[in-house]
């Protein structure tokens, strides 16, 4: 390490003392590496020099393993609020005819600085448990279901009155998914939403016409991220 400090320092016209403090640092730092491999090993080293580039004291080495798969720092918030049909049905028959008996459950989205597009969707079922319904699958499931949707900051849902879980995930700018939100919801008419509450897509409430004009992207292709088969999943 000091045998190559010295030739650069000759070369770019630098003291040895410039040289080393520009490579080196001094106190608690964090380094962000974006060309590892997944699911492999990898060491870590660390170790003190002075001034003139002798080293001082042992070697530090760490050894760590990637993440299986690719897993993005995209990330997508979900919350949800729910109501009752016949009570929207009642607001207006004509624009709510479907509503009658069922529950309508809408979705909120608020994606991070990572996330490019995202993708949500309202499952029939407990889906919360990782073990029996993996991230990866899930999400193939959810693209594949034909009812998710895209990059929308309010998303609604018509529904039993019944178990259901509530799914969500972002990828970023390169195609890479982050991790799947899952959400379990228990619906009662008495945790219902009061029909004023509700906006839809468009940001027109049930009782009036006002704009809430929710942000919208274009939607996004992601089957080509498909890479499972879909099995067992009820949307």
């Amino acid at each position: 390490m000091k045998q190559e400090a010295e030739a650069y320092a000759a070369q770019v016209g630098m003291t040895l003392e410039q040289v080393i403090s520009g490579v080196t640092v001094c106190g608690p730092v964090a380094e962000n590496w974006y060309d590892l491999e997944v699911d492999r090993g990898y060491y870590l080293y660390a170790f003190a020099m002075d001034a003139q580039g002798n080293a001082i004291g042992p070697v530090f080495k760490e050894s760590f393993n990637t993440a299986e798969t690719d897993i993005s720092d995209a990330e997508v918030s979900l919350s949800y609020r729910y109501f009752d049909g016949d009570a929207l049905y009642a607001s207006d028959p004509v624009r709510f005819s479907k509503a009658a008996g069922r529950m309508i459950l809408q979705i909120q989205a608020q994606p991070n600085f990572y996330a490019s597009d995202w993708a949500v969707a309202l499952a029939k079922g407990d889906y919360t448990d990782p073990t029996l319904f993996p991230d990866e699958a899930t999400i193939n499931a959810l693209l594949a279901s034909g009812v998710a949707k895209y990059n929308q900051e309010i998303s609604t849902f018509y529904a039993d009155w019944s178990t259901c879980t509530v799914l969500g995930f972002a990828a970023d700018y390169d195609g890479y998914n982050g991790k799947l939100v899952r959400i379990l919801v228990e619906p009662t008419k008495e945790g219902a939403s009061p029909v004023e509450e509700y906006y839809d897509e468009h940001g027109t409430p049930a009782s009036r016409m006002f704009s809430m004009q929710p942000q919208k992207r274009a939607k996004v292709d992601f089957a080509k991220r498909l890479t499972g088969e879909k099995t067992g999943y009820r949307f």
